[in-house]
């Protein structure tokens, strides 16, 4: 009888043991796909840009009821609405990562930049003077460039984090 209560015992800590983990492992999952959706929505907004950028190097500005330009409007919009999904879900699901959302926010600052010449396009349309506002393409160009760097390695750090303490290393003795 006790062999029959120690045999359910441990069949019910197995079962919630196997449940735990399987929170663990889930949880873990969604956090890392939350990092790669983050990197990836800053690597489609640098595009977007890029491509905003293309449309200009002709030296004049391009109507705004260019089938290009609205194709790159749309392409933008679309990368905006990933970027932000993106970001919302890190906030939720790695609330507690003030290192990463740090480099989020920083990204955010050189992505607002971007949009404010853009925006100044999108309003004057052919009146648009490219050259006025260059170099502030430019730097912030570069600036999410290295954001999306320091956003890769703090991706990278967090899933680190997240895979060590799920799987404890083990202890190798000593060689002496």
């Amino acid at each position: 009888m006790i062999a029959t209560f120690l045999g359910l015992f441990g069949v019910l800590v197995g079962v919630f043991l196997s449940q735990v983990f399987t929170i663990a492992h889930e949880s873990r999952a969604r956090r890392l796909d939350a990092l790669a959706a983050l990197v990836a929505a800053s690597g489609r907004m640098i595009g977007a840009y890029e491509r905003l950028f293309e449309l200009f190097e002709g030296g004049t500005s391009p109507p705004l009821d260019e089938d290009r330009v609205v194709a790159v409007t749309s392409e933008r919009l679309s990368a905006h609405t990933e970027w932000r999904e993106a970001q919302a879900r890190a906030e939720i699901l790695l609330a507690d990562d003030s290192d990463l959302h740090a480099v989020v926010n920083d990204f955010e600052i050189v992505r607002s930049a971007a949009t404010a010449w853009a925006r100044a396009y999108f309003q004057a349309g052919e009146a648009f003077d490219f050259s006025d506002h260059a170099e502030a393409q430019r730097r912030a160009w570069e600036g999410m460039k290295a954001e999306r760097h320091r956003l890769i390695t703090a991706a990278q750090r967090r899933a680190a984090r997240d895979a060590h303490r799920m799987l404890p290393l083990p202890r190798v003795p000593r060689q002496t």
